[in-house]
C-alpha cells in the first residue's frame, strides 16, 4: 500500500534532472569499449534506461530515484555489446 502523503514526481521532470548520470555513464563506457560503439549510442541508449527508470520508480523502502536509475542506466550500457555482438 503507498503512502498518500508522498507525491509522486512527474516523468519529465526526473528524467529532465538526472540526464547527467546518462552522460556520465556514456562517458565511462565509451573508455571501456573502446571503438565498438560510439558515445551517441551509449547516449541514446542511457536515455532509453533512465526513461524507462522514471516510468517504473516507486518510491519504497527509502530507495532513491538516482539509486533506481543509475542501476537502469548501467544495465542498458550493458547489455548493449551483447546485442551488438
Amino acid at each position: 500500500m503507498s503512502n498518500p502523503y508522498i507525491k509522486r514526481v512527474p516523468a519529465d521532470r526526473l528524467i529532465e534532472g538526472h540526464t547527467n548520470l546518462v552522460k556520465k555513464y556514456a562517458f565511462f563506457y565509451a573508455g571501456r569499449v573502446q571503438k565498438a560503439v560510439e558515445v551517441e549510442d551509449l547516449l541514446q541508449i542511457g536515455m532509453i534506461g533512465l526513461i524507462e527508470a522514471a516510468h517504473n520508480y516507486k518510491h519504497k523502502d527509502g530507495v532513491s530515484f538516482e539509486s533506481y536509475a543509475r542501476l537502469r542506466i548501467k544495465g542498458c550500457h550493458c547489455r548493449l555489446p551483447k546485442k551488438i555482438f
